[in-house]
C-alpha cells in the first residue's frame, strides 16, 4: 500500500512505522508538524489504526488535502511559534527542521511535549541536497544544522539518541527533474524510482532518519 504513495516519503514512513512496531508504539496519540500535506501523518494513521494523529501546517491547503479524510486524522491550520501542542507520545517531525525560522526555539517550545521525536534530515554533504539547493537558488534553510548541533539541542530538552538509520538512494530531485522533462505520469516515476532504488543499492543514501527519546 505504501508504495503507491509518493518517493521517498512512503521509505521514509515504512522506516518509521518499522521502529514504532519494535518498540511496541502500536496505540499512541502522534502530531505531524509541520505536516506539508499530511502523507506522512496519514501512512501512520492508516498503519495504527486505533491512534489519534493531528497534522498541523501553516499553509491554509492543509485543509483541502486528499490525505486529511482519515477518520483517527485531524488537521489544523497554525503556525508552530504561536500553538500549543497538546501532550502526545510523538511527534514527526519529517524534512521539516531546516526550513524553519528558529528551529531551536521550536524545539524548546513544544519537545516537553512528547515522549519521542522523529526526525527526517536530508544529508546536506550528498548530492540530493546541494543539487535541490543549487536549483532553487531562492529557496532558504534557516535552520541547518549538524547532527552533533542537533544531539546538543535534544539533549538540553532531556532528549537521547535512540535510533539512526540512513535511507533513500536516489538523488530524488534530480531524477524527478528528470522524469518531468519527459512528461512521465507520476505513478510510473514512482514505479521507476522505486525500482531503481533497490537496484542502485550501491549509492549513498540521501536523508536520514534520527529518533530521540525522553529521559526516563
Amino acid at each position: 500500500m505504501l508504495s503507491r504513495f509518493k518517493y521517498p516519503q512512503s521509505i521514509w514512513a515504512k522506516n518509521i512505522i518499522a521502529w514504532l512496531k519494535q518498540n511496541h508504539v502500536a496505540k499512541t496519540n502522534m502530531v505531524d508538524a509541520p505536516c506539508g500535506n499530511g502523507l506522512i501523518g496519514y501512512l501512520m494513521a492508516q498503519t495504527f489504526k486505533d491512534s489519534n494523529v493531528l497534522l498541523l501546517d501553516i499553509q491554509p491547503s492543509l485543509s483541502d488535502s486528499p490525505y486529511v479524510k482519515a477518520q483517527n486524522l485531524k488537521p489544523q491550520v497554525a503556525d508552530l511559534h504561536a500553538v500549543s501542542i497538546p501532550q502526545s507520545d510523538v511527534w514527526l517531525m519529517i524534512n521539516s527542521l531546516y526550513c524553519l525560522d528558529h528551529a531551536n526555539a521550536i524545539l524548546q517550545q513544544h519537545s516537553k511535549s512528547f515522549k519521542t521525536i522523529v526526525f527526517v534530515l536530508p544529508l546536506i554533504e550528498r548530492f540530493n541536497y546541494k543539487y535541490f539547493m543549487k536549483k532553487n537558488p531562492a529557496f532558504t534553510n534557516p535552520s541547518v544544522m549538524s547532527k552533533e548541533q542537533l544531539k546538543a539541542v535534544m539533549s538540553e530538552q532531556g532528549f537521547n539518541t535512540c535510533y539512526t538509520s540512513e535511507m533513500v538512494k536516489l538523488p530524488n530531485h534530480f531524477f524527478q527533474r528528470l522524469f518531468e522533462s519527459v512528461r512521465l505520469p507520476i505513478a510510473i516515476q514512482n514505479r521507476l524510482l522505486y525500482g531503481l532504488d533497490h537496484l542502485l543499492f550501491f549509492l549513498p543514501n540521501q536523508y536520514e532518519l534520527i529518533i530521540f527519546k525522553a529521559d526516563e
